[in-house]
């Protein structure tokens, strides 16, 4: 299958321009990709509607980079772009008229596929269209597999690994539903334990097999940052149970360092779309856990279930109220919200880090729910810093300094780890002058040196040759011999890494919301910008509180709050549609 790719400026220079397009793409609607895909396509197979077609090939581009999987027509708004060339903005009704009598939806003589695909009211590039259904038929033949076999003995282990389910059965039921399901999805907000109901579904699991017949298991998670902490998180908590409810030949089965999706499907930098494990060579696995699924998108979720062998248990766990990953889809979220999935799904409510009596746990347990009142009584325990959305109020840059410096005076490899994970700029915006690149292009400079002692460091590249991964966070240490390196999280303490070997990164005194996920801070500080920014959500908020573990400080307004949580996230996908109606037919 060939994937249609963007035709290079040429072509588009050599073809009559489209006022509407140029004009939209001046005014910053759409980026150069969208245009030349449009003009492109509509290149290959011209027909009598090209310039409608056009426009939603460009607004269906656009679509995916903002986190959608399709395009949905009736949701199409006139942008005001200075535009009054012929043709007017088409209707929903003629969108979908000029695409279906487009030769773009017909399969292609030289491939055998549409370049578009038109379920309905949603229109799909035919990658997203084929990931998204590949997903949907994965996970529909998960749950026809006739259930694992259980008997009175693994409820009687179960009551054993759960003591305390006489006050609070969710996390024995969550296990209960994962040890007889193809696939289980636990969910939950932070500190509800859903690391811990894994270790105990393993114990059980691990039980029930001879000493030399133990399963392949595999921890995973979306990132560098959040396979360390999912590693934390286990080899803590297999500490806490006790050898008579796992003994250590079992346990040495539980593996002591989770790995990235990315590492563990063999996915290499240079070869993205051709990972080493897939339906033809699964993963060699029996039981795959994936922590932090709300970061997973689209493309890798296809991947993952593609690589997971029919007859493995897949466990997918992670906080459906996070914001979703920068890429297209919102995959937990859909899968969590799918009617048809209801029996495989497991909420986890109450938290075990703070309490809904602490400042910082009631506002958490606020932002998930609807009621208004009771975020804004939670407000009230909550630091604020007052903010104008113009610049980075200069105590907020006064407390990044403070903490550069203590980072910069640490006095051992572990120290200085340790006070990576004190205290984090979080920010909603990544570029303008309250965005993280302003602020870590100042601190920088103020520096004098990119990679002075004591700067954070944040991986943005896949490295699997070093064990680095997108994500990783990092700090700036000198070594006794004068070298500079990067300490990062190892299997055994600190684990430095040559400047040198280093692959991309970029300074991180301030982080992105989303480039947090997966992360703790014992506090935060986050930036918001004023109303009406279309980045203030919920969900945004939301992740960017549950960052921290003890305190967090506000550089907002109450308003900018309020507007945040009216304002839900909602991507356009058809995977719930796919999964409830169980066809895959074309439209």
């Amino acid at each position: 299958m060939t994937t249609i790719a963007a035709t290079p400026v040429a072509l588009r220079d050599a073809l009559e321009p489209d006022a509407r397009l140029e004009a939209l793409l001046a005014a910053g609607v759409f980026e150069p990709i969208d245009v030349e895909l449009a003009y492109g396509l509509t290149s290959i197979a011209p027909s009598a509607h090209d310039a409608t077609v056009r426009l939603a090939i460009a607004l269906a581009s656009r679509a995916v980079r903002d986190g959608h999987t399709c395009l949905v027509l009736s949701d199409v708004a006139p942008f005001d772009a200075g535009v009054t060339a012929e043709p007017p903005w088409p209707t929903a009704t003629q969108l979908q008229a000029a695409l279906r009598t487009s030769p773009l939806l017909a399969p292609a003589v030289h491939e055998g596929v549409p370049a578009l695909v038109l379920h309905d009211d949603r229109l799909y590039l035919q990658r997203f269209d084929a990931f998204e259904a590949r997903l949907a038929s994965a996970v529909q033949a998960r749950l026809a597999r006739a259930p694992f076999a259980h008997d009175e003995q693994d409820a009687a282990r179960l009551a054993q690994l759960f003591p305390e389910a006489a006050e609070d059965r969710a996390q024995h039921d969550a296990a209960a539903l994962a040890l007889r399901s193809a696939l289980a999805i636990i969910t939950g907000g932070p500190g509800t334990g859903k690391t811990t109901t894994v270790l105990r579904l393993l114990a059980a699991l691990l039980a029930r097999e001879a000493p030399d017949a133990l399963p392949e298991i595999l921890l995973l998670a979306p990132t560098g940052k959040a396979a360390s902490r999912l590693t934390e998180s286990v080899r803590s908590g297999l500490s806490a149970l006790p050898v008579d409810l796992l003994d250590e030949a079992r346990r040495r089965v539980i593996p002591m360092q989770a790995d990235t999706i990315h590492r563990a499907l063999g996915v290499h930098p240079d070869h993205p779309h051709r990972p080493r494990h897939h339906a033809g060579n699964p993963l060699p696995a029996d039981i795959v856990i994936v922590d932090e699924t709300s970061m997973v998108d689209l493309p890798l979720m296809a991947r993952l279930f593609d690589a997971v062998r029919d007859d493995a248990r897949l466990v997918l766990l992670g906080d459906a109220d996070q914001l979703a990953s920068v890429d297209a889809g919102a995959v937990l979220r859909d899968l969590v919200e799918a009617p048809a999935l209801a029996s495989c799904v497991s909420t986890l409510r109450r938290s075990r880090r703070f309490s809904a009596e602490s400042a910082l746990g009631a506002l958490v347990f606020a932002l998930r729910g609807d009621d208004w009142s009771a975020v804004s009584a939670a407000l009230d325990g909550v630091t604020f810093l007052p903010d104008d959305g113009r610049v980075v109020p200069p105590v907020v840059l006064d407390a990044v300094r403070v903490h550069a410096g203590r980072l910069a005076s640490a006095t051992s490899p572990a120290d200085a780890l340790a006070e990576l994970g004190r205290w984090r700029l979080l920010t909603a915006l990544r570029r303008g002058p309250t965005g993280a690149e302003a602020i870590n292009a100042q601190l920088v400079a103020e520096r004098g040196d990119a990679l002075a002692v004591g700067t954070p460091v944040l991986v943005i590249e896949n490295a699997p040759d070093d064990r680095l991964a997108n994500g990783d966070l990092g700090v700036v240490w000198q070594e006794p011999d004068g070298r500079r390196v990067v300490l990062f999280p190892g299997e055994d303490g600190p684990r430095a890494v040559g400047v040198r070997r280093l692959p991309r990164w970029e300074a991180a005194f301030a982080m992105t919301v989303h480039k947090a996920q997966g992360s703790e801070f014992d506090t935060v500080h986050v930036l918001l910008p004023p109303p009406p920014s279309p980045l203030l959500t919920r969900e945004l908020v939301y992740t960017a509180v549950s960052r921290a573990r003890h305190g967090v400080t506000l550089v907002a307004s109450r308003a900018a709050v309020e507007v945040a949580h009216g304002a839900r996230v909602r991507r356009a996908t058809g995977l719930r549609e796919r999964l409830a109606s169980g066809t895959l037919d074309r439209g």
